[in-house]
């Protein structure tokens, strides 16, 4: 959550389960701790308490459960060998903040080419708007709403080594409501209640590795994606048609340190919805700014960031880059391409990152607190 200056953010991502020995670093208890369950079974979970000044007091928990398979006879707990995983994850806060998600996925075959994954959520978030250009989202005056979400989705792939290529499809409900008096002077033309399905089309090609008691990670991702939204499988009135690409870029330097890359581009027609169109921020990429403060048809991003490990666990980044959010029949223009900066704390073990990172950008700062890294 990302509330003017002051930004507390917590995101959940399941551990690898190839190493179940995975230690808090002095009590001697896990922090995510594998329960055997059943035959070749785990079941592991994680509880976080969250706060901010918006938000205030919160709790995050997620429950996993992962079963492997066997290789030559034998029970294995690699990563290559899991044939299923359902992770369970649930937040709220006493302001009113909340969110459920189900996600899961597993092998459809022996050979492990064939994978499904499945998910679903639901949430409502208090959020803010300053405008949906882009000199009110950069001048305006901040009005407030509340933002709620349901969706569910299915995914096929076939996985050959580094490469996979598979199908997407989703379903999106999104309504903006508890708007002020603000708030519905900008959404007045704005549809603030979405409906709608898609199919995509994917490609990705992953060869990733980490190694050494640093984390240090070597190596190329790249996906891209193409969505459809059929008019008649919602309530948009027209077809929408999206595209994103990623390519992320990991190289070790001296010992212990690392710099990875991360561009990433989004398009969607020029009839896409305000709360359907690609928006800027987050913990992710452009941090610094407030997500979805800066939307529009089309946008990219870039980053650069060094890690650099310390000793044992502890570890420090800094990272820079720059992000740009237009509209078709807009041109381009270097003043609106907006910075982002800033630098970090890491606490790693294992498997396991901890992060505390100072975002800065052109309309102030947050402070983010949240596990592994950015990406």
């Amino acid at each position: 959550m990302i509330i003017g200056g002051d930004t507390l953010s917590y995101r959940y991502t399941p551990i690898d389960q190839s190493d179940t020995s995975i230690r808090d670093g002095g009590s001697g208890r896990s922090f995510l701790e594998p329960i055997p369950v059943g035959d070749n079974g785990y079941l592991s979970y994680m509880v976080a308490p969250l706060y901010s000044t918006e938000t205030n007091f919160g709790l995050a928990a997620a429950l996993n459960y992962s079963k492997f398979g066997a290789e030559d006879g034998a029970l294995s707990t690699t990563n290559t060998s899991k044939t299923s995983d359902i992770t369970l994850s649930v937040y709220g806060s006493i302001s009113g903040c909340y969110a459920l998600d189900i996600e899961g996925s597993c092998r459809l075959d022996k050979r492990g080419i064939q994978h499904l994954g499945y998910g679903a959520n639901i949430g409502s978030e208090p959020s803010r708007i300053w405008g949906v250009d882009y000199p009110s989202a950069l001048n305006g005056e901040r009005r407030s709403y509340t933002e709620k979400e349901c969706s569910a989705w299915l995914r096929y792939a076939l996985v050959f080594g580094d490469f996979s290529v598979g199908v997407h499809a989703d379903y999106r409900y999104l309504r903006a409501l508890n708007l002020d008096e603000g708030a519905m002077e900008i959404l007045d033309a704005q549809r603030l209640r979405i409906s709608t399905a898609g199919i995509a089309v994917f490609a990705e090609f992953d060869m990733r590795t980490r190694g050494g008691n640093d984390g240090v990670m070597r190596g190329i991702y790249a996906m891209i994606e193409g969505l459809c939204r059929p008019k008649v499988l919602g309530n948009i009135g027209a077809d929408i048609l999206q595209f994103r690409a990623t390519f992320d870029y990991y190289q070790p330097l001296w010992r212990g340190a690392m710099a990875a890359l991360d561009i990433y581009g989004e398009t969607t027609s020029s009839n896409t919805p305000w709360l359907l169109l690609p928006q800027m921020g987050g913990d992710s990429r452009m941090r610094g700014y407030y997500v979805g403060r800066f939307r529009g048809d089309r946008f990219a991003s870039a980053q650069v960031e060094l890690r650099q490990h310390i000793w044992r666990g502890i570890g420090v980044v800094a990272w820079g880059g720059a992000g740009v959010v237009y509209n078709r029949g807009e041109r381009f223009a270097w003043s609106r391409v907006l910075p982002t900066y800033g630098a970090g704390l890491r606490y790693r073990y294992e498997q396991l990152t901890i992060r505390f990172d100072v975002a800065f950008g052109r309309c102030g700062h947050t402070f983010i607190l949240g596990l592994n890294e950015a990406f």
